[in-house]
Protein backbone atom coordinates (compact mmCIF):
# COMPACT_ATOMS: atom_id res chain seq x y z
CA UNK A 1 0.00 0.00 0.00
CA UNK A 2 1.59 3.24 -0.73
CA UNK A 3 1.45 5.87 1.67
CA UNK A 4 -0.91 9.09 1.49
CA UNK A 5 1.95 11.78 2.53
CA UNK A 6 3.57 10.16 -1.14
CA UNK A 7 0.10 11.12 -2.57
CA UNK A 8 0.29 14.56 -1.26
CA UNK A 9 3.89 15.66 -2.15
CA UNK A 10 3.25 14.59 -5.83
CA UNK A 11 -0.36 16.59 -6.22
CA UNK A 12 1.86 19.94 -5.07
CA UNK A 13 4.90 18.83 -7.30
CA UNK A 14 2.70 18.75 -9.89
CA UNK A 15 1.03 21.77 -9.48
CA UNK A 16 4.23 23.34 -9.55
CA UNK A 17 5.48 21.62 -12.80
CA UNK A 18 2.16 22.54 -13.88
CA UNK A 19 3.03 26.22 -13.12
CA UNK A 20 6.48 26.43 -14.52
CA UNK A 21 5.34 24.86 -18.20
CA UNK A 22 2.42 27.66 -18.05
CA UNK A 23 4.82 30.32 -16.92
CA UNK A 24 7.29 29.51 -19.80
CA UNK A 25 3.95 28.78 -22.46
CA UNK A 26 2.72 32.41 -21.41
CA UNK A 27 5.97 33.65 -22.36
CA UNK A 28 6.13 31.89 -25.47
CA UNK A 29 2.95 33.26 -26.69
CA UNK A 30 3.70 36.96 -25.51
CA UNK A 31 7.28 36.90 -27.49
CA UNK A 32 5.23 35.35 -30.12
CA UNK A 33 2.81 37.69 -30.58
CA UNK A 34 5.67 40.56 -30.94
CA UNK A 35 6.44 39.16 -33.83
CA UNK A 36 2.72 37.83 -35.00
CA UNK A 37 2.03 41.45 -35.18
CA UNK A 38 4.57 42.49 -38.08
CA UNK A 39 3.31 39.34 -40.34
CA UNK A 40 -0.36 39.06 -39.79
CA UNK A 41 -2.93 40.72 -37.10
CA UNK A 42 -5.24 37.65 -36.95
CA UNK A 43 -2.67 36.03 -35.83
CA UNK A 44 -1.55 38.35 -33.57
CA UNK A 45 -5.08 38.38 -31.97
CA UNK A 46 -5.08 34.58 -31.69
CA UNK A 47 -1.71 34.91 -30.18
CA UNK A 48 -3.41 37.62 -27.60
CA UNK A 49 -6.06 35.08 -26.98
CA UNK A 50 -3.53 32.21 -26.37
CA UNK A 51 -1.54 33.88 -24.00
CA UNK A 52 -5.13 35.34 -22.16
CA UNK A 53 -5.45 31.61 -21.75
CA UNK A 54 -2.04 30.56 -20.59
CA UNK A 55 -2.08 33.24 -17.86
CA UNK A 56 -5.70 31.66 -16.26
CA UNK A 57 -4.11 28.34 -16.33
CA UNK A 58 -0.75 29.45 -14.84
CA UNK A 59 -2.80 31.26 -12.26
CA UNK A 60 -5.07 28.36 -11.81
CA UNK A 61 -2.19 26.50 -11.09
CA UNK A 62 -0.48 28.54 -8.63
CA UNK A 63 -3.70 28.91 -6.57
CA UNK A 64 -4.57 25.16 -6.46
CA UNK A 65 -0.72 24.67 -5.79
CA UNK A 66 -0.93 26.62 -2.83
CA UNK A 67 -3.80 25.65 -1.49
CA UNK A 68 -3.03 21.91 -1.78
CA UNK A 69 0.57 22.46 -0.31
CA UNK A 70 -0.96 24.11 2.65
CA UNK A 71 -4.12 21.71 2.79
CA UNK A 72 -1.63 18.73 3.29
CA UNK A 73 0.51 20.24 5.86
CA UNK A 74 3.80 21.07 3.15
CA UNK A 75 3.94 24.29 2.98
CA UNK A 76 2.17 27.81 3.54
CA UNK A 77 -0.44 26.20 6.10
CA UNK A 78 -1.82 29.23 7.36
CA UNK A 79 -3.20 30.53 3.52
CA UNK A 80 -4.96 27.14 3.22
CA UNK A 81 -7.90 28.38 5.09
CA UNK A 82 -7.97 31.81 3.40
CA UNK A 83 -7.97 30.64 0.00
CA UNK A 84 -10.15 27.74 0.70
CA UNK A 85 -13.20 29.83 2.02
CA UNK A 86 -14.69 31.53 -0.85
CA UNK A 87 -15.84 34.31 1.09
Amino acid sequence: MVDSRWFAIATVVNYALLTVLWAVILVMYVRYRRLARAMDPLVAVLAAVLALDAFKNFVENFYFGLVWAGRYGIAFTSLAPTLSAPW
